[in-house]
Protein backbone atom coordinates (compact mmCIF):
# COMPACT_ATOMS: atom_id res chain seq x y z
CA UNK A 1 0.00 0.00 0.00
CA UNK A 2 1.03 3.63 -0.29
CA UNK A 3 1.28 3.89 3.49
CA UNK A 4 3.54 0.82 3.71
CA UNK A 5 5.91 2.15 1.04
CA UNK A 6 6.15 5.49 2.80
CA UNK A 7 6.81 3.76 6.13
CA UNK A 8 9.64 1.69 4.62
CA UNK A 9 11.28 4.73 3.04
CA UNK A 10 10.93 6.78 6.22
CA UNK A 11 12.39 3.99 8.37
CA UNK A 12 15.35 3.53 6.02
CA UNK A 13 16.07 7.26 6.06
CA UNK A 14 15.88 7.32 9.87
CA UNK A 15 17.91 4.17 10.59
CA UNK A 16 20.63 4.14 7.91
CA UNK A 17 23.54 6.57 7.67
CA UNK A 18 22.40 8.06 4.36
CA UNK A 19 23.73 11.27 2.88
CA UNK A 20 21.10 14.03 2.86
CA UNK A 21 21.26 14.14 -0.93
CA UNK A 22 21.25 10.36 -1.50
CA UNK A 23 19.18 8.88 -4.30
CA UNK A 24 16.22 6.81 -3.17
CA UNK A 25 14.76 4.87 -6.07
CA UNK A 26 11.42 3.12 -6.24
CA UNK A 27 11.22 0.53 -8.99
CA UNK A 28 8.10 -1.16 -10.27
CA UNK A 29 5.69 -1.77 -13.09
CA UNK A 30 3.73 1.15 -14.40
CA UNK A 31 0.50 -0.69 -13.56
CA UNK A 32 1.41 -0.60 -9.86
CA UNK A 33 2.04 3.15 -9.69
CA UNK A 34 -0.90 5.36 -8.94
CA UNK A 35 -1.01 8.96 -7.74
CA UNK A 36 -1.43 7.93 -4.10
CA UNK A 37 1.66 5.69 -4.12
CA UNK A 38 3.77 8.20 -6.01
CA UNK A 39 2.79 11.03 -3.65
CA UNK A 40 3.42 8.89 -0.56
CA UNK A 41 6.88 7.91 -1.81
CA UNK A 42 7.78 11.50 -2.71
CA UNK A 43 6.56 12.76 0.68
CA UNK A 44 8.70 10.12 2.43
CA UNK A 45 11.84 11.12 0.52
CA UNK A 46 11.99 9.01 -2.64
CA UNK A 47 13.47 11.07 -5.44
CA UNK A 48 13.64 8.67 -8.39
CA UNK A 49 11.18 6.24 -9.96
CA UNK A 50 12.20 3.47 -12.34
CA UNK A 51 9.45 2.11 -14.55
CA UNK A 52 11.64 1.07 -17.46
CA UNK A 53 10.32 -0.58 -20.59
CA UNK A 54 11.56 -4.16 -21.03
CA UNK A 55 10.68 -4.29 -24.71
CA UNK A 56 8.25 -2.84 -27.22
CA UNK A 57 8.26 -6.13 -29.15
CA UNK A 58 4.98 -7.97 -28.43
CA UNK A 59 6.48 -11.43 -29.04
CA UNK A 60 9.28 -10.81 -26.57
CA UNK A 61 6.86 -9.34 -24.04
CA UNK A 62 4.68 -12.47 -24.29
CA UNK A 63 7.69 -14.75 -23.72
CA UNK A 64 8.63 -12.65 -20.70
CA UNK A 65 5.01 -12.73 -19.46
CA UNK A 66 4.99 -8.93 -19.63
CA UNK A 67 1.85 -7.36 -20.97
CA UNK A 68 0.54 -3.84 -20.76
CA UNK A 69 -2.69 -4.88 -19.07
CA UNK A 70 -1.41 -6.91 -16.11
CA UNK A 71 0.70 -9.98 -15.30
Amino acid sequence: SAHDLARIITTLREKLPLAPDCEITIEGRVLNFDAERIDACLDAGANRFSIGIQSFNSKIRKKMARTSDGP
